[in-house]
């Protein structure tokens, strides 16, 4: 899914996600991919776990590698083995901070949010969305009231 160009309706815009990456058929370690597909079972299975230490039941991954490395086909990957919506988060096309938090309320509770070049935006390049607006929309209180099983991922 993507953000749709109308901002006024801060919404997103449905895209069929056909990605064919699968555990099975991206290129890595053995031994790396037995260690994600275990950490995202555990993902999956610790829900009970979660709430009462007061925690959002939640996973976010900070992916920072050269262009064309795989790291989409990753992401791919892990959203298809979880059977993850996914929505791809232009940054440069959001207007501010609120913005920001009526995306992420308008996304479901089995969701992964992609957002890409987010090395662009800081420290040097100015923009609307400020870095903590990022944090929140990460891990802040709107994601814990809202989604108990996102993802959120940034390449």
């Amino acid at each position: 899914m993507n953000v749709d160009d109308d901002f006024r309706n801060a919404r997103w815009r449905t895209v069929q996600f056909t990605h064919p990456s699968t555990l099975e058929t991206i290129a890595m370690e053995a031994d790396l991919k037995s260690k994600i597909k275990s950490d995202l079972e555990s993902f999956l299975k610790a829900k009970q776990y979660y709430n009462p230490l007061g925690r959002v039941w939640k996973r976010s991954f900070l992916l920072y590698c050269p262009s064309g490395t795989g790291k989409s086909s990753f992401i791919a990957t892990m959203a298809n083995f979880l059977g993850y919506d996914v929505y791809d988060l232009d940054l440069s096309r959001v207007k501010d901070d609120s913005e920001l938090k009526m995306l992420l309320l308008q996304t479901t509770s089995k969701s992964v949010i992609l957002i890409e070049d987010l090395d662009q935006f800081f420290p040097e390049k100015s923009t609307a969305v400020s870095f903590f607006g990022i944090l929140n929309f990460m891990d802040g209180l709107l994601n814990s009231c809202y989604a108990p099983k996102r993802e959120s991922w940034c390449s």
